[in-house]
């Protein structure tokens, strides 16, 4: 890996990065304020829209003539949020471009006994369309490494538990999709840059490289859409992920996705700021470990890398090309 410490430095003080670098961070500004702003309302919004949708007798949250390349929208929860992930998808129900399927990944090891286990308000909403699929308890990975291997030829969309999705959620993604087939598509990155030989991130999704790039690690909280076939082979290989990456599923889809020589493409009129749903950070969370305690983040990521030299070399090359733009 050989790069010019000299040549970052002053292509990232010229006036034009000094502007983006400015409206980046006004943009990022605006929605902070304004997501404060409508913040304690956001609950009652989704409230008072799943009670019109779902008092309509033949009401579906899922597509009625069905797509030639599906799409598959995919999460998975556990038994510390199992009593409130039916507001998450509620919003998954009411999205302006509908899925094809919606499914929800629960862990047998989790719930012995399925759906004696679960809530009513998550048991209704099989009504408007949510299948509840169950797997091995592979922690976080639940929310795409089953459907992949049950819906190989789908349009993959994850989404998270905890969060309430705007109902252009699946549009932009899918619309981005037919727009760029090759990328993978998401509305919130994590951007990689390298500084000596040395690998560092810039988080919250507001700093971007103006292309889709290898250097940005997809962030699957915002919701991410893999097109059929677009991550490497090795993507579903159990105790591979288990044990460079066992807490960091997002790591692992990402390098994968390079691998598979896929960039990540942020979405045109993007929103990285997340509504959070009340009550859904208590008891475990995986980013506690990752960002703050271990740092498992970069552990793991080294462990990747030294599983797979060749991505070292894929990142090293994209970052000279990104410092040449």
């Amino acid at each position: 890996m050989l790069l010019n410490k000299t040549l970052y430095c002053s292509r990232n003080t010229t006036n034009g990065v000094r502007y983006m670098r400015a409206i980046a961070l006004i943009r990022k500004i605006c929605i902070v304020a304004g997501n404060r702003l409508i913040g304690p309302f956001v609950p009652y919004y989704y409230r008072y829209r799943w009670a019109a949708c779902s008092k309509l007798n033949t009401y579906s949250g899922l597509v009625g003539t069905a797509r030639q390349i599906p799409i598959v929208v995919s999460l998975t929860s556990f038994p510390a949020r199992i009593g409130i992930v039916h507001n998450t998808i509620q919003c998954l129900l009411m999205q302006s471009v509908k899925p094809d399927k919606l499914i929800l990944w629960l862990a047998i090891e989790q719930f012995p006994e399925k759906e004696k286990e679960l809530p009513s308000e998550l048991i209704a909403l099989r009504k408007y369309g949510l299948s509840i699929e169950w797997c091995h308890d592979i922690r976080s990975f639940k929310k795409l490494v089953p459907t992949l291997e049950q819906h190989s030829d789908a349009i993959v969309i994850t989404a998270d538990d905890d969060l309430y999705y705007r109902k252009s959620f699946v549009k932009r993604l899918y619309d981005s999709f037919l727009q760029y087939p090759e990328d993978i598509h998401c509305h919130r990155i994590t951007k990689i840059f390298i500084d000596e030989e040395v690998y560092h991130a810039i988080p919250g999704g507001y700093d971007t490289y103006m292309q889709p790039s290898f250097l940005h690690k997809l962030t699957g909280c915002g919701g991410t859409c893999y097109p059929p076939h677009s991550l490497y082979n090795d993507v579903c290989k159990l105790e591979l992920f288990m044990t460079l990456a066992p807490t960091n599923d997002d790591i692992w889809f990402w390098l994968m996705a390079v691998l598979n020589g896929r960039r990540i493409r942020v979405v045109k009129h993007n929103n990285p700021a997340l509504q959070m749903v009340e009550g859904t950070q208590q008891g475990e969370e995986l980013c506690k470990d990752n960002d703050n305690g271990p740092k498992l983040f970069w552990k793991q990521f080294y462990q990747i890398l030294g599983y797979y030299p060749q991505i070292d070399t894929i990142l090293s090359t994209e970052m000279e090309l990104m410092l040449k733009k």
